[in-house]
């Protein structure tokens, strides 16, 4: 049985930059959860990408943007993980018609150790159960992606 020395400290630990896909969807918050866990003394950046149109004409008629509503989600969910988090947490938005291509872009721009994306796919023969985002954001990241589900 290994003893207390063997367990990796908050200062050995590998992954200190965590970047968590953020759409608010049960699956995100799962992964932000998960990151959270994962960096002790380090950061944690949720990335919510918007597209080029993310404020349609419907805006006018009822100006809740989907940023607000990315955003509130985000707070709810770093406030339910207040109490345990060592970690620094912040929310950030980008603009691109490509998701899982604006996630790794950010992720290496900002020196990030790991992506940690909700996997929320439905799933068929042809494109498993990753879906869209994390399938191509796993594929095409240089840094180690891990795709986490709520669903347990």
């Amino acid at each position: 049985m290994p003893d207390q020395q063997d367990r990796p400290s908050a200062e050995t630990r590998l992954f200190r930059h965590v970047l968590v896909g953020w759409d608010g969807s049960p699956d995100s918050v799962a992964a932000f959860r998960a990151a959270v866990r994962l960096v002790a003394g380090g950061s944690v950046t949720a990335l919510a990408v918007l597209p080029h149109n993310h404020q349609p004409e419907a805006y006018l008629d009822h100006p809740v943007r989907e940023e607000d509503h990315l955003r509130e989600a985000f707070e709810s969910a770093r406030a339910a993980t207040a109490g345990s988090a060592s970690a620094s947490v912040s929310f950030r938005t980008a603009i691109s018609a490509h998701v899982a291509e604006a996630i790794c872009e950010y992720a290496r721009d900002h020196a990030c150790d790991l992506v940690v994306i909700g996997r929320h796919g439905q799933g068929s023969v042809l494109h498993g159960k990753l879906g869209h985002v994390p399938g191509s954001a796993a594929k095409i990241s240089k840094l180690p992606v891990l795709l986490i589900s709520a669903a347990a």
